[in-house]
């Protein structure tokens, strides 16, 4: 049996005490991902512009940078459907304002 409207907008909002497993997956693919595409970056850069090999390192540095473009914007979507725990409470609350206007930055 379903629960009538009236009961499903008086519930509480359940909050969540972990980020979930997509949304952790996200993130660390990303990390992964940027440090990849820096490390490519910084070997791209010691071939010539002319030697062999530097248009396919030069196409998978801009395609790891597209990926993790793309990534991104899924995690703006996930982000914007799941919402995030609770930073604990024994962060001083300027470290908590900071905190959030640095994500809103973000």
């Amino acid at each position: 049996m379903s629960m009538p409207a009236q009961a499903l907008r008086s519930a509480p909002l359940v909050q969540p005490t972990a980020y979930t497993k997509v949304a952790a997956a996200i993130h660390w693919l990303i990390a992964l991902l940027i440090l990849l595409n820096i490390g490519l970056g910084f070997f791209m850069e010691t071939f010539p512009k002319k030697a062999p090999g530097h248009d396919e390192v030069l196409f998978y540095h801009a395609s790891f940078g597209s990926l993790i473009f793309g990534l991104a914007v899924f995690r703006l979507f996930w982000r914007a459907t799941h919402r995030p725990p609770p930073l604990p409470a024994h962060i001083p609350s300027w470290q908590q304002h900071l905190a959030h206007g640095l994500h809103w930055v973000l």
